[in-house]
Parts: C-alpha cells; sequence; structure tokens
C-alpha cells in the first residue's frame, strides 16, 4: 500500500509514509509535548501522545517497525515522542540534520531510547536516500538542530508530490527556493505549524500546490496558524486543512486513484 498519514498529534508533527515501491515505513518527526520543569511526585506516568496515536495506528496496520525516522529539528513538539516510540516500534535508521547529532539534548533522548550511536545517520542535502521516492532539500551545511537548520524531504507518491519542511523559516525557504528552482509540489506541509515565520510568499507561490497541510493543536497559546500564513495560501488559492478541525489526514494509492479525506474522501485524479 502507499499511504501518507498526517498525525493529529496536537500541537507538533508526525508524519507516516508507506512506500508500497520498496515496502518502507518512513515517520517524519514523532510529536511531542512541551512541558515545564515539575518536581518528581508531578510527573505522570501516562502514555505519550507518541504511543496512544502513532505506535496504536502502525500496530494496527501490523507495523511493528520503521525504517527511516527522520527528526528535522530539536524541538519537543518534533521530537518529544522519540524515545517513547522507539520503546514499542522498532526503528532502523534516524536521520537527523548534520550537527544535531552532537547536541547534549539529542543524546538525552537517543540514551532513553536504548538505540545505538549507529541507526543515527546525520544528513545535508547531498545525502542519496536508498529509496528515489525521496529527495533531501535541506539543510546545506551544518547547524545545530534549530529551525532553521530543519531537514526539508520531497515525496513522490505516483506523481503526488508532497514536501515537509520542519520548522524551516523563509530565509531558509528562499535558499531552498535558489538551489533547487525546478522545485513543485501538490501538496505542502505548511512550515513551522502555519507560523508567520514560514511559508513566504515566494516560497509558497514557487512550489505551487494544490493543497496545504498545516498541523496544529487546538487553541495553541501560539496563535498558529496566523493570519498572514492563511492569507497567503488563500491569495495563491490553496485549499488548506489544519489538523486541528479534520484530525487524522490519510491519502491512500488504490490502483487507478489517490483516495484521501481532504474533502470528505475527495477523488484526486491522476
Amino acid at each position: 500500500i502507499n499511504e501518507i498519514v498526517y498525525f493529529d498529534i496536537g500541537q507538533g508533527d508526525a508524519t507516516l509514509i508507506r512506500d508500497a515501491k520498496d515496502k518502507s515505513v518512513t515517520l517524519i518527526d514523532t510529536g511531542g509535548k512541551v512541558t515545564f520543569t515539575k518536581q518528581a511526585w508531578q510527573v505522570r506516568k501516562a502514555k505519550t501522545n507518541g504511543e496512544r496515536i502513532i505506535v496504536n495506528y502502525l500496530l494496527s496496520k501490523g507495523i511493528d517497525h520503521v525504517d527511516n525516522l527522520y527528526l528535522t529539528h530539536q524541538d519537543t513538539d518534533h521530537v518529544g515522542n522519540f524515545p517513547s516510540i522507539s520503546k514499542k516500534i522498532k526503528i532502523k535508521r534516524v536521520l537527523v540534520p548534520l550537527g544535531m547529532e552532537k547536541l547534549r539534548s539529542f543524546q538525552k533522548r537517543l540514551e532513553a531510547t536504548n538505540l545505538d550511536n549507529n541507526v543515527v545517520q546525520p544528513i545535508t542535502d547531498s545525502y542519496q536516500t536508498t529509496n528515489q521516492n525521496f529527495r533531501i532539500l535541506h539543510p546545506f551545511e551544518e547547524g545545530k538542530g534549530k529551525n532553521e537548520d530543519s531537514i526539508v524531504i520531497l515525496y513522490n507518491m505516483l506523481g503526488l508530490k508532497c514536501i515537509f519542511t520542519g520548522d524551516l523559516n523563509q530565509a531558509n525557504e528562499l535558499k531552498v527556493m535558489q538551489k533547487y528552482p525546478d522545485i513543485k509540489c501538490d501538496i505542502l506541509k505548511a512550515g513551522h505549524h502555519g507560523s508567520k515565520t514560514s511559508s513566504s510568499p515566494e516560497f509558497v507561490k514557487k512550489l505551487n500546490p494544490k493543497y496545504a497541510i498545516i498541523s496544529v493543536g487546538k487553541f495553541n497559546r501560539y496563535g498558529h496558524p496566523n493570519i498572514e500564513t492563511l492569507n497567503t495560501l488563500k491569495e495563491s488559492q490553496i485549499t488548506y486543512f489544519e489538523t486541528s478541525k479534520k484530525g487524522m489526514i490519510k491519502i491512500n494509492y488504490n490502483k487507478q486513484h489517490l483516495l484521501t479525506n481532504l474533502e470528505d474522501k475527495l477523488v484526486l485524479e491522476r
């Protein structure tokens, strides 16, 4: 099966890609809640939303492993569930932006997973993926796992092109656009949960997507998605969907059609 699942993970990011061509399972980010310092007695040993949502979904489909886990950058709402998911699902390879592997915050998470260091692969856009349907567009050089260092992925699902940008900022969106002037997509995962720091009008216009997905939590404290981003999408006549309103958004391929719940089981003709 070919499938893309944009999880409703709250204020965070997590996307599953199942590619039938090489029978691979890819997860882009894990979600994770930003928490404030608590005393030991205040910490509840409850399941993370990564276990409740991502792990449960994978196991319900008979999937017990992830071939490639891309952690786009260091922010907790993108990588916080990494340890808890790894204890339920086997992770074969962890790909991070070059430089992030050196951070103590990442090393602490890795230690909590019981995974070996040799599963971690720091990458730049020169990284050659084993699956030709995946193309890495960013970062260009070593960084510190910050928003501006986010991994950018172009995935081609049987002609449907999808871009994932982590929390990449506008300045680096333009650099990606300049380095790869040929890139286009059908579905854009709006950067930084629809924040005004991402989704520059020039970048969005260049990509020319039909749809945008905004992974965002209900009533979040950050005001995401920002009205500037929504106006950018509207001005380019891009239909957008928020996980906080639509829930989990899934795209399947079945022989003749791509079946998706973007618009009440809308059928996207190939």
